[in-house]
């Protein structure tokens, strides 16, 4: 298991996707528009098991000036993440299931845990699980 040091807390500010796992696209597009400096951050999906339902919201750093709306704050905590890298990542949307799945079989996190979709780059991004 490949793993990664978050050595801060993640800030993160955006919305959640109700229509899980319809819509994220859609989602994504629309706080890279409404985010200052829209591409010149990273983003991030963030996904919960809450009462056997996934539960996911789109995210980005919350810093720089946000317009007014309603937006979700969360803070991932630092620490050690169990990774999972996949390249090209926008053909291969479909493995993304697969790769947290094996990633939670590994990690078996003894109870709700935010597992983190990190798009750092245009054709790379990470699923991480927290090592607790």
């Amino acid at each position: 298991m490949k793993k990664h040091t978050l050595k801060q807390s993640l800030a993160l500010i955006g919305w959640e996707v109700t229509t899980f796992p319809n819509g994220i696209t859609e989602a994504f597009d629309r706080l890279m528009k409404t985010a200052p400096d829209g591409m010149q951050r990273d983003y991030y999906g963030v996904s919960r098991m809450e009462s056997g339902k996934i539960r996911y919201w789109v995210m980005t750093s919350d810093t720089g000036a946000w317009p007014k709306g309603t937006f979700v704050r969360i803070t991932v905590p630092a620490g050690d993440y169990a990774i999972a890298e996949l390249k090209d990542w926008r053909h291969k949307l479909d493995q993304v299931s697969g790769l947290f799945d094996q990633l939670l079989m590994e990690v078996k996190p003894s109870g709700p845990v935010y597992c983190l979709e990190w798009y750092f780059a245009q054709d790379a991004m990470w699923c991480m699980v927290p090592v607790v």
